[in-house]
């Protein structure tokens, strides 16, 4: 899928780091002071908790519905190292908005292979802070991380290794992926890109240690099963149209929904058969690495959407079987999200293949008509991006503040100090229970 094109290492470690520090604070600002400061969900009440029950190292590697999440868990354990309790909520929100921005910092070095155009590459860098609809559940939270590292496995995985050094780190990259991310296991067939070449072998070892551990994890402590009858394919592709394309334009998805409701799928249908004459576009005009790119992703944007409204069935996700009422109220369904990055990396990739085209065309008109493509696809991008940077309706905007409620406990431990303080965090009935011990530092 991936291979390198020489440009200056020096250059490209420029712009990564710039562009890991811009989408840092690109990933903090879009998330209201009220969300940046409450905690969410597996945070508290299963990371937090178990970091207090097994210890930093023992909590890496515990099972939480059947999978590990060892990157989630060490952000965790970071953040309760070097906050105050009071500010813990805050510094878990700051160390995930920066793992968000080193995985679009990651996909930025690694695009290198296939894409041309450095506007092309800061822009797929900037997916997955810049995300619409990233900052409503999964933005800032170590719970939804692996869907980020996720967005990032194609491209360590499908990469033609130039040095050992690079092997090195893509191979630790590559383990802390598969033991984060289960899905990641969907692209292990990229690993056989540059396989011939010894030093591709350790990050397919580090894959496949990774994900390995993950299938022993689920095999012997299996998730909870979804009680519900698993959704239609009618309703998984409705659901795309909706969540998938949709979110990939816009945060609010109850707009979309009334918009289909009052015009009918039409409005659905257009823009995503627009989205795959491009992409085919891009795969016709397109070389082997940036096909292999266009088809890969836009395979794990379906795949991914699909597996999951159909492991996690409910009725939430039964489409097709709306009613016009039920179209206009529609949820963000966080399972969209990294569905959406993929959709939005692959449209990326083929704009960039229709420009480099128009670069190469004899004829003039061709030309033209191939950068006018080439360029509204990537302004349309970036006009999505700045019109949904604000974000209202985020699932923790309302609280609970974390630090209003460890000034109010740490009254009440000095009065039970035995019994452990529980915090409230979001969504509403989870809680987080830690030592009075801890509140004292």
């Amino acid at each position: 899928m991936l291979r390198n094109r020489t440009v200056h290492p020096v250059v490209v470690a420029i712009g990564a780091v710039a562009l890991w520090a811009v989408g840092t604070l690109v990933a903090w600002f879009r998330l209201t002071p009220e969300s940046r400061g409450t905690l969410w969900a597996e945070d508290g009440r299963f990371f937090l908790q178990d970091l207090f029950t097994h210890g930093t190292v023992g909590s890496l590697l515990v099972p939480y519905q059947g999978y590990l999440h060892v990157v989630p868990r060490a952000v965790i354990a970071l953040a309760e190292h070097v906050a105050s309790p009071g500010r813990f909520a805050e510094v878990d929100t700051a160390l995930c908005c920066a793992v968000a921005a080193a995985a679009g910092a990651g996909v930025f070095v690694l695009s290198g292979a296939v894409v041309r155009s450095w506007v092309a590459r800061v822009l797929l860098g900037l997916v997955p802070v810049l995300l619409p609809l990233a900052p409503i559940e999964i933005s800032g939270n170590a719970a939804n991380i692996h869907s980020y590292l996720l967005f990032l496995a194609p491209w360590v995985f499908g990469v033609v290794v130039r040095s050992w050094w690079h092997s090195g780190v893509l191979a630790v990259v590559a383990v802390l992926i598969g033991l984060s991310e289960i899905q990641s296991i969907a692209f292990l067939p990229v690993l056989l890109v540059g396989i011939r070449s010894r030093r591709k072998w350790p990050v397919v070892a580090g894959a496949v240690i990774g994900t390995g551990a993950q299938v022993l994890t689920t095999l012997s402590n299996a998730r909870t099963a979804s009680e519900h009858v698993p959704v239609s394919v009618a309703d998984m592709v409705v659901g795309y149209l909706i969540e998938v394309v949709g979110g990939a334009a816009t945060w609010n998805i109850a707009d979309v929904g009334t918009e289909a409701a009052i015009h009918g799928f039409v409005v659905l249908v257009v823009p995503a058969l627009l989205v795959l004459a491009l992409l085919v576009l891009g795969v016709v005009l397109g070389g082997w690495w940036q096909r292999g790119a266009i088809v890969v992703l836009l395979y794990g944007s379906l795949l991914v959407w699909a597996g999951s409204v159909y492991l996690n069935a409910n009725t939430v996700y039964e489409y097709a079987e709306y009613t016009t009422a039920q179209l206009r109220t529609v949820w963000t369904i966080r399972y969209g999200a990294p569905s959406s990055m993929f959709l939005l990396a692959a449209v990326l990739v083929a704009a960039d293949v229709l420009a480099a085209r128009a670069v190469a065309a004899r004829r003039r008109v061709l030309r033209v008509g191939l950068l006018a493509v080439a360029g509204v696809v990537a302004a349309g991008v970036a006009v999505a991006f700045a019109l949904n940077a604000p974000v209202d309706g985020q699932k923790r905007e309302a609280g609970p503040l974390w630090s209003d409620q460890v000034t109010a406990w740490t009254a009440e431990c000095d009065v039970r100090p035995a019994q452990p303080a529980r915090l409230l965090e979001a969504p509403t009935g989870w809680v987080a229970a830690v030592p009075c011990t801890w509140l004292e530092h």
